[in-house]
């Protein structure tokens, strides 16, 4: 799953030139680190891309302290179990074609939280404000 806090995402929409002139200016280490998921990104289909894309632009439309919590629920997300990021995801995924008062629907579900602990409940609910393309 992608982050849309990270500092490539940013750099999505620029051309080769501005993204490169935005690279220069960062360290070594880092320049690498984004230009591997840069390059990652360029492969990918243009539907894909434009996902990446939304979901980038509805980051930085978030408020400072929205941001923050989809940084700490990302950060969240990293640290479960290999089984238990996987099944985040996958609701994320199933999350993502249906209306918000759907999603509203499954994340208040006795189903949904029997399936998911307290702290993946959260982390769902944070990161589809912005994995998921409003409807």
């Amino acid at each position: 799953m992608s982050n849309p806090a990270s500092p490539a995402a940013r750099l999505y929409r620029a051309s080769p030139e501005e993204r490169e002139r935005a690279l220069e200016k960062l360290p070594p280490r880092l320049q690498e680190q984004l230009r591997t998921q840069l390059a990652r990104f360029d492969a990918m289909p243009k539907p894909q891309q434009e996902v990446l894309i939304h979901r980038a632009e509805r980051y930085a439309a978030l408020s400072p302290e929205q941001q923050a919590a989809v940084r700490q629920q990302m950060i969240a997300l990293r640290d479960l179990s290999q089984e238990r990021r996987a099944a985040v995801g996958v609701a994320l995924r199933r999350l993502q074609p249906i209306s918000e008062d759907e999603r509203l629907k499954i994340i208040d579900s006795e189903e949904f939280k029997r399936r998911f602990s307290a702290d993946e409940q959260k982390i769902i609910a944070d990161l589809s404000e912005v994995m998921i393309p409003p409807m």
